[in-house]
């Protein structure tokens, strides 16, 4: 559990999320007066669930008597008006390619030299069409989730700048009410985009390398997810969520100079 500066009961805050349900995004503190910021997600009797919202965003279950008296009674509060619908979503992507890539004759290459006279690669495009087929599923076996939004980002990289992210298209899609381990599949419209792969100075376009799908409550707060590389959903996941379609990214998915 990371520790973080004591703030005042005072200041600690419950918003509103997900369609329907008041909001999970809460600060909890213990005897201690130790606080971490979490997304609630369903509580017994004697424990509370919750998503923490630093790292890896781990679930974990806490006990309501570790809790201080004042984050107990948040807590009351929250289920007795409306609170505890799961936000535990698992999400699966398949991914569909067709790449249609030029045929190189002998007269395109004896085209393509360079000032050394060495051949050069035919700086041709490659016409790529791309699906993705997103299933979200409720993770807990008993607790309903709430009616929530999806966004699907696929994810290039710059075939003039290797290092950059080239965002290819960004798809919405609503996910319905799920009960305990329901699934609900999207199959997501075709994406169909060209790049040059040739040398330095002739490539254009962007290759696919990867996708993120966001699960967002009605406030935009991303709930849950994935994304390929993993890396970008589990350690820039602020920066991810405010991508835009045709836009250069750096690494951290910050946007680029």
């Amino acid at each position: 559990m990371k520790k973080l500066q004591v703030a005042s009961f005072s200041s600690l805050c419950l918003l509103f999320s997900v369609v329907g349900v008041k909001a999970k995004k809460v600060d909890l503190s213990n005897a201690e007066g130790k606080v971490i910021t979490v997304n609630l997600i369903s509580s017994t009797e004697s424990d509370v669930k919750v998503r923490l919202l630093s790292g890896a965003r781990k679930v974990m279950t806490i006990p309501l008597s570790s809790l201080s008296d004042e984050s107990q009674t948040l807590i009351a509060e929250w289920k007795a008006d409306g609170g505890g619908l799961s936000t535990d979503f698992d999400v699966d992507v398949k991914v569909s390619k067709d790449i249609e890539k030029p045929k190189t004759t002998n007269n395109n290459t004896k085209k393509n030299k360079n000032r050394n006279g060495n051949k050069s690669k035919p700086a041709q495009p490659v016409k790529n069409t791309l699906q993705l087929t997103v299933t979200v599923t409720n993770d807990d076996n008993n607790i309903p989730t709430a009616a929530a939004d999806m966004k699907v980002i696929a994810i290039g990289r710059s075939m003039e700048k290797s290092s950059n992210y080239f965002i290819l298209d960004i798809q919405k899609e609503s996910v319905p009410e799920l009960s305990g381990r329901e699934s609900t599949e999207f199959e997501m419209p075709a994406i169909n985009f060209t790049y040059v792969d040739g040398n330095k100075e002739n490539s254009s376009g962007a290759r696919y390398v990867g996708y993120a799908v966001l699960i967002l409550d009605a406030e935009g707060e991303v709930i849950g997810g994935k994304s390929v590389p993993s890396s970008l959903y589990d350690r820039n996941l602020e920066n991810l969520a405010a991508v835009s379609k045709g836009q250069l990214y750096k690494s951290d998915m910050s946007l680029s100079d």
